[in-house]
């Protein structure tokens, strides 16, 4: 469960079945009504912290409830290590600043400025943020049929949607509205996105495949292709580019042996395809947020 506490005056507490929980429609100006319907004054610019089994994961400055949605902003410091959790409503954030690392059963996700981030709700996974402060702008679904697959994006699309919604706020009429529609619509249409075709899973598994001996232009010439053309395919298909989804494999392989092996870093930077130890762990922590080492300490499963 969920507690927000003030971080100015009386510390009251009171357990919530959601993350976003200020600016109930149904409260009165200046307080806070959490979900247990407990109403508790709050003080100009006072800041809320989230907590997580006593845990803080950040602070809001600015929410509000509009219809079915609740909006937030919310701030973390750097360096800043939220350990696993799950939020009980699907929800969307703009990274606004700075940048992190989540990690979920699947594999790392290096997240950052100008991306779209949706959870399903329920999902479970943890936080690093990097050397920087990050800020977020959320929006979270009180209700309705959300898809059920995390997703992340960026792009002109990503951009006109998060200029759109910022330029809205913190008002709560038309603008803000069509606003929360498009971006909802976004993501909607991103559930319904077509598989990719056949010869993009064929590049993408023999990317994988790969450690480092097949380059895009001997993998365009087996399919058939011009490597431009593969290249925009690709991008298409996947939302990133072919060396980008190459290094995140890597990685994302790296951090599974981090955290499910006692195998040593040198041994690890060499089945993953680096160079030496210090280049991996180069990469590893320009992507994690985090030295190896450090990595497997804190996610660490045996």
């Amino acid at each position: 469960m969920y507690q927000v506490t003030p971080n100015r005056g009386a510390p009251r507490q009171s357990l919530l079945s959601g993350l976003i929980v200020a600016g109930d429609r149904h409260a009165l100006p200046g307080t806070v009504r959490t979900l247990d319907r407990t109403v508790w004054p709050v003080a100009a610019g006072t800041n809320l912290a989230l907590q997580y089994n006593n845990r803080v994961l950040g602070k809001t400055l600015f929410s509000q409830e509009l219809g079915d949605v609740a909006i937030s902003t919310t701030t973390y410091e750097p360096g800043m290590l939220m350990e696993a959790h799950a939020h009980d409503r699907a929800y969307v954030s703009f990274v606004i600043e700075g940048r992190y690392t989540e990690h979920s059963r699947e594999a790392p996700r290096h997240l950052h400025r100008s991306m779209l981030v949706f959870h399903p709700a329920g999902e479970v996974h943890a936080d690093c943020v990097h050397d920087q402060s990050m800020t977020t702008l959320n929006i979270e679904y009180l209700s309705g049929d959300l898809p059920h697959e995390f997703f992340a994006a960026g792009g002109s699309e990503v951009d006109g949607l998060e200029r759109r919604f910022l330029a809205a706020l913190p008002a709560s009429g038309p603008a803000l509205r069509a606003a929360i529609a498009s971006i909802g619509a976004y993501v909607i249409m991103r559930a319904q996105r077509e598989e990719p075709s056949e010869q993009m899973v064929r590049a993408r598994e023999a990317l994988h495949e790969g450690v480092r001996s097949r380059t895009v232009t001997a993998l365009a010439s087996e399919l058939g292709m011009h490597r431009v053309a593969l290249h925009r395919a690709f991008k298409r298909a996947y939302g990133e580019s072919l060396r980008n989804d190459a290094a995140r494999d890597r990685l994302s392989a790296a951090a599974k042996l981090l955290t499910a092996s006692d195998e040593s870093l040198v041994g690890i930077a060499a089945s993953c395809g680096y160079f030496d130890q210090s280049h991996f762990c180069r990469q590893f922590k320009r992507y994690a947020g985090m030295a190896p080492s450090a990595y497997r300490k804190a996610f660490g499963t045996r």
